[in-house]
């Protein structure tokens, strides 16, 4: 996340959109719960205060375990 990075933000408002899911049924993309993990990670490297909007998703029954390890990931990279 180079743009961010160095940044004097005081806050970062994150827009999840768990439509982007392998099997969601309007996905053209392919990030699997491992990758919503990673995604998480590297918000969390920044440091700053973070907002989580979440929106979209279609794959119901994936919904709560992509937001969970998004959340494992970001605190992760912010090291709690």
């Amino acid at each position: 996340m180079p743009r961010c990075s160095g940044s004097t933000r005081l806050l970062l408002v994150v827009s999840l959109g768990l439509d982007t899911f392998v099997t969601d049924p309007i996905c053209d993309l392919a990030i699997t719960t491992d990758g919503f993990r990673r995604c998480g990670e590297l918000v969390g490297t920044l440091g700053l205060p973070t907002v989580v909007l979440q929106e979209g998703g279609y794959d119901v029954a994936a919904l709560g375990e992509n937001v969970r390890h998004w959340l494992l990931g970001l605190c992760a990279g912010a090291g709690c």
